[in-house]
């Protein structure tokens, strides 16, 4: 459904912190299959780490926050607009994945 939500996503967030993109990580659609997915893991009583899927939908979480704006739920926070540009994004997103 979504390639980008396979694995744990540190390896991901850090290479784009390192200015690598990398194209549909960081979107909903990613996030609500990382989300799904670890449910249903936990559910099957998988042994899977919850540290590193935290980091990256923690890091998707910043990411919506520092964009203020949605393409799929169709909407826009116009105060938030001045956070739009590369360095507050990457500082979003870092708070994102620390927190």
């Amino acid at each position: 459904y979504e390639p980008t939500a396979a694995g744990s996503g540190i390896p991901e967030v850090k290479a784009y912190l390192n200015g690598t993109k990398i194209p549909h990580f960081l979107r909903m659609k990613t996030l609500w299959t990382k989300l799904l997915s670890m449910i249903a893991a936990n559910a099957a009583t998988l042994q899977v780490g919850a540290e590193g899927p935290m980091i990256h939908i923690g890091a998707i979480t910043g990411n919506g926050i520092s964009q203020s704006q949605s393409k799929e739920f169709g909407f826009k926070i116009p105060f938030l607009q001045h956070f739009r540009n590369d360095r507050d994004k990457r500082d979003f997103i870092t708070s994102g994945a620390g927190a």
